[in-house]
């Protein structure tokens, strides 16, 4: 508490005499984030990436590299271990520069919720953001896990950076990995089970993959659900202490299941905000739909540890309705987010 103080003590003084010195080392944390994840990346495209005008970004990685925190090379351009390190170590001050802790405490002090966590940026404006976003998210996991755990969770491209965030254990852990639910027909690199096996292998895990699709008709599915191996892998969802999933809008999520006009529109009927696990819900956290298909239940989730991870301010209201679906869950959120949740939730205060 007084180390925290004090930080914010400097950081005031610091904007009073000079203000341009926090900006300026924001400035050039985005690019050495950005060099991380993007690595090896050319001038330009780091320029792009980051909305900043190529003169700027050619001054400050000259910077960078002079203070050997970058490498610039043929291929382009490399952070350097030394980079690596204080980038670690500012990312304390950068907190509290922009004020995470307080939009953490905002979000505990009055969403229905067991934790907040915040990173800094916005998925939005810079889609490296997420990479920061999962590897914050695989800190928490693993904050969360202990041996002897079922982990149950969902696919989507969130959760995949989650999976390859994730560092190498290095180690055998007695840890079960499953997909909380029968995958959606897409991309196969963001589907449930292939997220599931790629945790898995880096959690040191086992895992058990779960192959029954999305938007099987009615009578198809029950048949199915009668077949031995369904069944106990529905029994291992339920029995999963852990959960970790992602939060979608429900307009972008029927449109990815391919819903057929009838039921978007049944959905905007319904004022669906968003989806988790396949539910659909309005802005109370109610369920207007479920998609048909088989996984965990969202009134079975008493007792255990539920993480949600978002980014993206458009996700605002769906992971505000989210926190009266499933009250108690521990959230991984983006600034932009998180700030936009703030503002919803002071609204329905006042």
């Amino acid at each position: 508490m007084e180390e925290t103080q004090t930080m914010e003590k400097l950081i005031a003084l610091e904007r009073l005499i000079v203000p341009e010195m926090s900006e300026l080392l924001y400035l050039r944390y985005l690019i050495l984030r950005h060099i991380f994840f993007s690595q090896p990346v050319g001038r330009r495209t780091l320029a792009a990436d980051l909305d900043l005008q190529e003169r700027q970004v050619r001054r400050e990685v000259e910077l960078l590299r002079r203070q050997g925190l970058i490498l610039v090379s043929n291929l382009g351009i490399l952070i350097t271990d030394e980079g690596k390190s204080l980038l670690r170590e500012i990312e304390e001050y950068i907190r509290h520069f922009r004020g995470l802790n307080q939009l953490e405490e905002q979000i505990k002090k009055s969403a229905n919720v067991a934790n907040a966590y915040v990173i800094a940026g916005d998925v939005d404006s810079n889609p490296i953001v997420l990479k920061t976003l999962a590897r914050k998210a695989a800190e928490v996991l693993l904050a969360h896990l202990r041996e002897g755990d079922i982990l149950a969770i969902s696919g989507g491209t969130t959760m995949a950076e989650v999976a390859a965030a994730l560092p190498p254990s290095g180690k055998r852990r007695e840890i079960l990995v499953i997909p909380a639910r029968g995958g959606l027909t897409e991309n196969v690199e963001i589907q449930a089970n292939t997220v599931t096996a790629a945790l898995a292998k880096n959690l040191g895990g086992r895992y058990r993959l779960f192959h029954l699709p999305d938007g099987l008709e009615k009578d198809v599915l029950e048949k199915l659900l009668s077949e031995p191996t369904i069944r106990e892998h529905l029994d291992l969802i339920q029995k999963a202490r852990v959960v970790l999933h992602g939060i979608g809008t429900a307009e972008n999520m029927a449109k990815r299941r391919g819903f057929s006009i009838n039921v978007l529109s049944e959905l905007q009927r319904k004022d669906a905000v968003g989806e988790v696990f396949g539910y659909y819900y309005d802005s109370h956290g109610q369920v207007v739909h479920a998609a048909s298909s088989a996984g965990l239940q969202i009134d079975k989730l008493d007792g255990k540890e539920v993480i949600a991870v978002a980014g993206g301010k458009q996700k605002a209201a769906a992971i505000l309705a989210a926190t009266l679906l499933i009250p108690g869950q521990t959230l991984v959120l983006d600034e932009g987010v998180a700030a936009e949740l703030v503002e919803l939730l002071q609204v329905g205060i006042n």
